[in-house]
């Protein structure tokens, strides 16, 4: 397996990260091997979120390319309104985009292809042009974006409880490392890790930028309500 790693910038700015894997008989892998910096590729494949992050990756540098994405799928559920972390003024709507692919059999001398289908996260400004074609629940759209990915605070009972836990360890911990302040600021950091790992998850996401109505309806939001 050929395992790459591309940076890609966020729409809204900042970098991320985005591995990517590909076994040695997928047709032009053999390109990663000869790609130098700034390479535009077109790579087609199913996208899989890993809750970690390099460091490494996270600077400044401008990176204009590699992030636009095509999908044509169907919409599988009505909009979630939430309001960009970053740039709490723009309010994005969010969705599931159903699409179906075809990919290559996995059997040696056997020309035929396996259809999969995978559910992608979504989300438009609330303000976009676009963005009443995306709020009908089974609306065929074909859309162009951007990668992005955010933090999501996460809910439920299960999450109240695993934080519950985790601060009644914490509690018992600082109040055997007294008088030990090197020892209970590494501690410290270790449980504000695990806190964050349950509190928020990262989300990949495609950013809209335009959408195209292939069946269905126009709808405003206040009717998914």
């Amino acid at each position: 397996m050929i395992v790459k790693t591309h940076q890609v910038r966020s729409p809204y700015g900042g970098m991320f990260a985005m591995p990517i894997e590909i076994e040695p008989n997928v047709p032009g892998a053999e390109l990663l091997e000869s790609a130098t910096a700034d390479t535009m590729l077109a790579i087609e494949g199913s996208l899989q979120l890993r809750q970690t992050f390099d460091g490494r990756y996270a600077t400044d540098t401008k990176d204009a390319h590699g992030r636009t994405v095509w999908l044509e799928g169907e919409v599988a559920e009505p909009p979630q309104i939430s309001r960009h972390p970053e740039l709490p003024s723009i309010q994005l709507a969010g969705t599931i985009l159903r699409v179906t692919f075809g990919r290559p059999a996995d059997f040696p001398g056997i020309a035929a292809t396996i259809q999969e289908t995978v559910d992608v996260n979504i989300a438009i400004p609330t303000s976009h042009q676009d963005a009443e074609k995306l709020y009908r629940q089974g609306n065929v759209v074909r859309v162009v974006g951007q990668l992005d990915c955010r933090m999501e605070y996460q809910g439920g009972e299960a999450v109240r409880l695993k934080l519950a836990a985790s601060d009644a360890e914490w509690a018992e911990r600082k109040a055997e490392l007294l008088g030990k302040p090197s020892e209970l600021r590494r501690a410290e950091t270790a449980y504000l890790r695990v806190r964050q790992r349950f509190e928020a998850a990262p989300r990949l996401y495609v950013l809209t930028g335009g959408a195209e109505l292939l069946a269905g309806e126009v709808t405003d939001i206040e009717s998914t309500y």
